[in-house]
């Protein structure tokens, strides 16, 4: 996923005790579309190669096969990438949750069955879309990562289940943080309790988004326990900078 992020922006990152063989066919996909992965002593650098993206076809399959947890997420570098690309899905069924939320953003994607075929477009743009589960989530990310525009994604809380604090380690590789449009059920915005520190620009290319995340608490400012947080609608919001 990180090494995506990279691609798509045009960046330059390097991803600590990543292990090349444990990432099977994905691997030979990456580099088929232009995605630049440097073996280094602790890890790899991954970067976008030389020129534009390019469109590859994708079928997952059982590892070593190409895996249908990185589905999601090499839709959205195919978005962006030159020419077409066919990605069939086998392992799972109704797994392009995700394809309705990046034409939103103005992604050129047709589904039939259990394959969907993307024709790159030049840019995307920002619209309100909806994660409907983890990789859908961070696929929305990704391609907010690259578009102009507001982006706000709701239901990221999908997110938290595989990634980490994934606003902190963007905002590390050059994501600028910015306020956060959270509200609760009954859609009264309240302040946030917790705001990121200013990061260091790392990325080169493509600028990032903004982005941010806060939890929040009532409109009392009181703290609320963890079975009242689970009633909250979460959302994040990105706008592109120039």
């Amino acid at each position: 996923t990180y090494a995506m992020a990279a691609a798509i922006t045009g960046g330059r990152v390097e991803l600590k005790h990543c292990r090349r063989e444990l990432l099977g066919a994905a691997i030979a996909k990456l580099e088929e579309c232009g995605v630049a992965l440097e073996p280094d002593e602790d890890g790899m650098i991954a970067s976008r190669a030389n020129g534009p993206l390019k469109g590859v076809d994708v079928i997952t399959q059982p590892f070593p096969g190409f895996a249908t947890d990185l589905q999601a997420q090499f839709m959205s570098l195919m978005c962006v990438a030159q020419g077409a690309a066919m990605i069939t899905e086998t392992i799972f069924e109704n797994r392009f949750m995700h394809a309705p939320e990046l034409t939103r953003m103005g992604a050129n994607i047709t589904v039939h069955g259990s394959s969907a075929l993307v024709r790159g477009v030049a840019r995307l743009t920002g619209a309100p879309v909806m994660a409907t589960d983890l990789r859908a989530s961070v696929s929305l990310v990704l391609a907010a990562l690259a578009a102009e525009g507001k982006i706000e994604i709701n239901r990221v809380y999908h997110l938290d289940r595989g990634y980490e604090h994934i606003e902190r380690k963007l905002g590390n590789l050059g994501a600028r943080q910015a306020g956060c449009a959270v509200q609760d059920d009954s859609s009264s915005p309240v302040q946030g309790v917790r705001r990121l520190a200013p990061p260091t620009p790392c990325f080169q290319g493509l600028a990032f988004v903004r982005f941010q995340r806060n939890l929040l608490c009532p409109s009392s400012h009181a703290p609320t326990s963890p079975r009242a947080l689970k009633h909250k609608t979460e959302r994040l919001a990105f706008s592109s900078i120039n």
